[in-house]
Order: structure tokens, then sequence, then C-alpha cells
């Protein structure tokens, strides 16, 4: 009975040295910019563990030892980073020129702008005037030309 207690005692030793786990965490640049990254999805290959960087382009992972990176991000070429025994990997995204396409942001979706039949309207942040402003109903009709919004409810 002393025996297979120890030999369980001594394979249970064995399996926790191979399979520890570390905290990896690091800042993802833009390598066009070297500017950081928020929203960047970074996933374990093979595996649904995953982490997003925030808004300062930092992130947070726990992996093992072996294990491969996936950072993707739109319009950066994805990239592969396999874990070894740091505990500390910045990443620097290249852009991915050649996919780069300027899509405009519509209500119920996205399309391409050369797909669009009709007139689009920019409001840059810059638009935006110090004022008083009663609803952004008010501001992007007194903002972008033949806008006509309309309130279907009392509810903000």
């Amino acid at each position: 009975m002393r025996k297979i207690f120890t030999l369980i005692i001594f394979f249970s030793f064995i399996s926790f040295g191979f399979s520890q786990q570390q905290t990896i965490t690091g800042t993802i640049t833009g390598g066009d910019s070297n500017e950081t990254l928020p929203g960047v999805s970074i996933l374990v290959k093979g595996t649904t563990t995953g982490a997003i960087t925030d808004y300062e382009g930092k992130y947070s992972i726990t992996v093992e030892k072996g294990d491969v990176l996936i950072v993707s991000f739109v319009g950066y070429l994805d990239k592969e980073v396999t874990i070894k025994d740091q505990a500390f990997i910045n990443i620097i995204l290249v852009p991915n020129i050649e996919d780069l396409e300027e899509v405009i942001v519509i209500g119920y979706g996205t399309q391409r702008k050369s797909d669009i039949t009709g007139s689009v309207t920019s409001i840059r942040t810059d638009d935006f005037n110090p004022g008083p402003v009663v609803s952004i109903h008010n501001y992007l009709q007194n903002t972008a030309p033949g806008v006509v919004l309309l309130q279907s409810s009392s509810q903000p």
C-alpha cells in the first residue's frame, strides 16, 4: 500500500511540473504608427482561451509553456508567438495594406465605400461644437446636410 501511495504522489508531482501555467502580460503596438492597439484579439491556438487588449494596448493571459498565441486585429497581419519562459511579451503587428479598404459603417451593418449608391456624410470629432446641444438628433440634423431624424418614442 505504501508503494502505491508513493507512486501516486510521485506521478502527481511529475504531472504538476509539466503542466504549470504562467501569466503572460505585454503591450501590442502597430508597426506602422508605433501606437498601442486597443481591442486586439489574443487566442491560444487550438483552444478557446483568449484575451483582448485594453484601451492602452495591454493584455494579460494565462498559458502553459509551449502554447502558441495567435494575435489578430483588423487591418494587420495575424502573428503567432510561441510561449517560452518569458513573463512579459511585447508584440508589434505589421499592417496588411493589401486587404485594407475603406469601410463605411451604416445603420444596419457595414459596406465598402465603392458599393454604396447614394451620398455619404462623415462627421468627425473635429466637427463637434462645444456649444449647447439639446439632443444628438438635433445635432446630427444640423451638422449633416439632408439628414432628417425622427424620434419614435420619448425614451432616450
